[in-house]
């Protein structure tokens, strides 16, 4: 948008919607919130999955929102409404998580009477701020369909997304399925069709990252729609079995705000008896921000993820605690007082899960080297306290190792040594 065509006045407001965000909800007011999408899907989807429904159960669609955009949380449900079909929505619960803008008060409880089917959407409230994961808790206990979708709060929900994810879940009760997350621009608001055909890994800090399959994987495939197998869930988007999920313990409410959840569902499905797909006919357009709008750090994000490694990961949790930094300090102090993990050990016991180790070498499947590692940390000269230090980003590839002052904090200071020098 051209700058010189705005008068200071609706410069400054639309700055402050920006800062508010992280996106620009000045141009996401400008589009329709019943606006159209093509419909990316393959020939092989429309035959595999259009109009076969009768066999698929209803779903209670859980969206949990703080200080969301009136315009994308609208036209969130709004999709949702408009692309699927009506008899496979039991209720879509929108958990407010102790908002404080005036427009989700009042003025959203209007709209959605006013606007959707009569008692499909409901919005529950909060009484104070909770956080993602014990927001979608309230969410599960408020539900009462026998399949559970979570989705974020500014998606868009594309033709034909739910009845792939159902139809895997009808074959295979003990199964979370997700859409391919396409990606809504947060500037333009431009939704752009992912075509490769990717899942989830994370790195030894336990950060997420998207891979695509290679040509042997997908060879394996009978189409190349057909979904494939996750080894990490993304996060938000996804469904299950709420009698599977309540067997696999929901989600930990010992975390923080949020972050780490996805891979504590990922390592427990996969450990104990389930299976993790994406399914690409299932399209599902997310807004993806480069900067959080809501105040959380290092140390909340760090004490969900070591919550998950100390139950989950066994030996393997010290190639994380590694990446922490702080070598100067002893383990516990490292770590910090992360709350009692004594429920979901024994709920690990309780199942009879796999080790991390099976899960490294079975479905991760040598995408996450481990096996020729021998020593990790820093590498430093004590005469000047200088560390060697390089910038592992894929755009610093070919640049030479620096000699930085040492932080103690691990990141492009922490080093690994294997087997091959």
């Amino acid at each position: 948008m051209n700058k010189r065509l705005m008068s200071e006045s609706e410069l400054k407001k639309k700055e402050a919607m920006y800062k508010n965000h992280a996106f620009e909800e000045y141009v996401s007011e400008l589009v329709s919130l019943n606006r159209s999408l093509p419909d990316f899907r393959g020939q092989w989807c429309r035959n595999q999955y259009d109009g076969k429904i009768e066999h698929l159960e209803k779903v209670s669609i859980i969206i949990c929102f703080h200080n969301e955009a009136w315009s994308t949380l609208l036209r969130s449900v709004h999709s949702i409404i408009n692309r699927t079909p009506e008899s496979l929505i039991h209720e879509i619960l929108l958990v407010d998580d102790k908002s404080d803008k005036d427009h989700l008060g009042q003025s959203l409880d209007d709209y959605v009477a006013e606007n959707f089917p009569s008692g499909v959407v409901k919005v529950i409230r909060q009484e104070k701020r909770q956080g993602l994961m014990r927001s979608r808790m309230a969410g599960i206990r408020a539900s009462s369909a026998s399949v559970l979708v979570f989705l974020d709060s500014h998606i868009e929900a594309g033709i034909g997304w739910l009845e792939p994810m159902l139809a895997g879940i009808y074959e295979n009760p003990k199964l979370i399925t997700s859409p391919v997350i396409d990606a809504i621009n947060d500037t333009t608001f431009y939704y752009r069709f992912i075509e490769k055909d990717i899942f989830g890994l994370m790195n030894w800090r336990m950060e997420f990252e998207w891979h695509e399959l290679d040509a042997k994987d997908r060879a394996k495939k009978p189409n190349i729609w057909a979904p494939h197998e996750n080894p990490i869930l993304a996060g938000g988007l996804f469904a299950i079995r709420k009698d599977f999920f309540e067997e696999l313990g929901f989600f930990d409410d010992g975390m923080e705000v949020w972050g780490g959840e996805n891979f504590e569902l990922s390592f427990k499905a996969w450990m104990c008896g389930g299976t993790i797909e994406i399914a690409p006919c299932s399209r599902v357009g997310h807004v993806f921000r480069t900067w959080s709008p809501y105040k959380i750090g290092d140390k909340e994000i760090n004490h969900n993820l070591i919550r998950v490694a100390d139950v989950w990961m066994d030996e393997f949790k010290y190639l994380f605690y590694g990446r922490l930094g702080q070598f100067d300090k002893p383990l516990s102090e490292r770590l910090g007082n992360v709350g009692d993990l004594s429920g979901r050990k024994e709920l690990r016991e309780k199942m009879q899960c796999k080790s991390f180790k099976w899960f490294l070498d079975t479905i991760v499947a040598g995408r996450l080297p481990y096996h020729s590692l021998i020593g990790a940390g820093e590498l430093v000269n004590p005469v000047n306290n200088l560390c060697a230090d390089k910038n592992d980003r894929t755009e610093h590839m070919d640049e030479p190792v620096d000699l930085l002052p040492c932080h103690n904090s691990g990141g492009f200071q922490y080093w690994w040594y294997n087997k091959n020098r």
